[in-house]
């Protein structure tokens, strides 16, 4: 009896998720979650009213996305080669640092001085990349390391030093002036990623992937 009950379970579900319409699951780091994609989910669902999406919020240490259809990320290093193979450029990404008004951020030279540079737990190589592209190397009194993009934003925010970021991520504390970009921002390589599941993408997944390149092509 339990079996029988199970299986009607399962089979109701599933005709609720087919009367609803078909899901596009996509993995993504919180940061970009909040700050980027949420505010911009409405425009899709008037655009593609027939396409439900569902987000999981990782951080990067884990962005994996096993059960997602769609993997959004900036940086592919470390994902297996088939990962790669698969993945579809979606837009550049430019990095700068970003820090707000008052707090020391001193150009001497090639050398940029602050009391505090903020870091990234698991893309701690980005300021390594940043310096070497732009020639600067930035010296601090002290480092603090945070798990989240959105994390490292807050306490650049709130005083406590230097943060490196992409733009995007910051676009409305700079436009606010809540946040101040010096030395501007530099093109990293690799650009924003959109990683398909292996089984591919559905025309759901698929018309996703066309709707984000084009938003993030128009908020360069």
């Amino acid at each position: 009896t339990r079996s029988a009950f199970d299986q009607l379970e399962r089979a109701y579900e599933n005709l609720g998720n087919s009367a609803a319409g078909p899901a596009v699951h996509v993995a993504c780091s919180a940061t970009f979650a909040m700050r980027w994609l949420a505010p911009r989910l409405p425009a899709f669902a008037r655009a593609h009213p027939e396409v439900r999406v569902r987000l999981s919020m990782t951080s990067a240490r884990d962005m994996r996305g096993e059960d997602a259809d769609v993997l959004i990320a900036w940086d592919l290093t470390t994902y297996p080669a088939a990962d790669r193979a698969r993945a579809v450029r979606l837009a550049d990404v430019s990095f700068g640092p970003v820090a707000a008004p008052g707090c020391r951020l001193e150009r001497d030279g090639a050398v940029v001085r602050a009391d505090c540079r903020i870091v990234h737990d698991f893309t701690s190589t980005a300021w390594d990349d940043w310096q070497a592209r732009t020639g600067l190397t930035v010296v601090a009194g002290e480092e603090r390391s945070f798990p989240h993009t959105h994390l490292c934003l807050e306490v650049a925010l709130a005083g406590l030093g230097v943060a490196l970021v992409e733009r995007r991520m910051a676009a409305q504390e700079l436009a606010d002036g809540r946040l101040q970009a010096p030395f501007g921002f530099v093109p990293f390589e690799g650009g924003l990623m959109a990683v398909p599941a292996a089984r591919g993408l559905s025309r759901g997944a698929q018309a996703f992937v066309d709707w984000l390149g084009g938003e993030l092509s128009a908020s360069v």
